[in-house]
């Protein structure tokens, strides 16, 4: 809490692979918000690949957060953030879709796919890899005008419930082998 006694503003971020959350501590340094951050992958290894800030800033929690505390954590933060390091993985995915799915804001690192598309679709803010001052914009973007962000965010969610479901996937995969059986 700040000293008004109001509630600073929430970022959630969560995983591990290609994170980089020193551009992400760098973007938040001067903005008066808390960051909590799902720090686990269910690939981590030694070799995993993540940008660490030298020294976390009190403002930024990491930690595991079961899966209940991480849906209420998409649910009450003002943005989530996925900042990547630049690649051609399908990194942050899981988390970008957890995120729409719970109605939250999105900012994510527009590396090619799918990231890039749903921010060339409006359907979440993109910036480039590295880039801490255009992710502290858009972050400052979200939280001064939370309707259009609110807005962004349903848009998001009804993309993905169409064209991103399980019963889509289903429905594809479906056709695709009646086809495959037909020819």
């Amino acid at each position: 809490e700040t000293g008004t006694g109001t509630e600073a503003p929430l970022i959630a971020s969560c995983g591990l692979e290609q994170r980089d959350y020193a551009t992400l501590s760098s973007a938040v340094e001067p903005l008066g918000v808390d960051v909590k951050i799902c720090a686990v992958s269910p690939n981590f290894t030694s070799s995993t690949i993540v940008a660490m800030p030298e020294v976390l800033p009190d403002r930024i929690e990491m930690r595991h957060f079961e899966f209940a505390e991480l849906r209420e954590l998409y649910q009450r933060a003002a943005v989530t953030v996925v900042p990547l390091l630049a690649n051609h993985y399908s990194a942050g995915m899981t988390t970008m879709m957890e995120a729409i799915a719970c109605g939250s804001p999105v900012i994510i690192t527009a590396n090619p796919g799918l990231a890039a598309d749903f921010a060339q679709r409006d359907l979440v803010i993109g910036v480039e890899p590295g880039d801490h001052r255009a992710m502290r914009r858009a972050i400052e973007e979200v939280l001064e005008d939370p309707e259009r962000a609110r807005s962004r965010a349903k848009r998001a969610r009804a993309y993905v419930l169409a064209h991103h479901s399980s019963t889509t996937y289903i429905e594809q995969l479906c056709g695709s082998l009646a086809s495959f059986h037909r020819g």
